[in-house]
């Protein structure tokens, strides 16, 4: 796979950015072909322009993986902010944007981002994600409930087990993180 993504930048590299500005099919499988590679500083302008062409394109969820990833956070969310107006029930979308603002100290503000999303679409690992927001920020006792309601609902999930199961044994729970880690494996 890698080497068919360097056959497509190898062709669309030649061709500078601004001349493909009314081009979003090639700036977007420019931008794809870069990040596949994890040429993050490549894959930048072509995404840039995707969103400058369309700016409801999730296009702005590669980007603001990008942005995270270089620690740029306020970036990421502005990106983020945009796509998700357009696109409320991107669970995808919400999930690093939380992360964003966690990622920041924002905790609360994570919280009440997932919670809506919650209500409007509940899904375990936006479940997930608010129990450890909840966590994060100290409210040990909601971060149980959305982590048990997030197991219940995915209980093969080794990533929510592992949380669930780390909280227990923080609550000296141990009989039940074990039942928890049982049922990850």
């Amino acid at each position: 796979a890698k080497a068919e993504l360097a056959k497509v930048t190898a062709l669309l590299s030649p061709i500078p950015v601004e001349a493909l500005r009314y081009r979003p099919q090639l700036l977007m499988l420019g931008g794809l072909a870069h990040f596949g590679l994890d040429e993050t500083e490549k894959a930048k302008p072509y995404l840039e322009g995707v969103l400058r062409s369309q700016p409801g394109s999730p296009a702005a969820k590669l980007l603001a993986q990008i942005h995270v990833k270089q620690g740029n956070f306020d970036r990421a969310i502005e990106a983020l902010d945009a796509y998700l107006r357009q696109h409320p029930l991107d669970s995808q979308a919400t999930l690093l944007l939380a992360s964003a603002h966690s990622a920041q100290g924002r905790h609360t503000r994570a919280v009440v981002i997932l919670r809506a999303a919650i209500q409007q679409r509940p899904r375990p690992e936006l479940q997930h994600a608010l129990g450890m927001a909840l966590m994060r920020s100290g409210q040990f006792a909601g971060a149980l409930t959305e982590l048990e309601a997030a197991h219940k609902a995915n209980p093969r999930s080794s990533a929510i087990g592992t949380s669930l199961a780390a909280l227990y044994l923080q609550l000296g729970r141990a009989a039940e993180a074990a039942k928890v880690a049982e049922l990850a494996n």
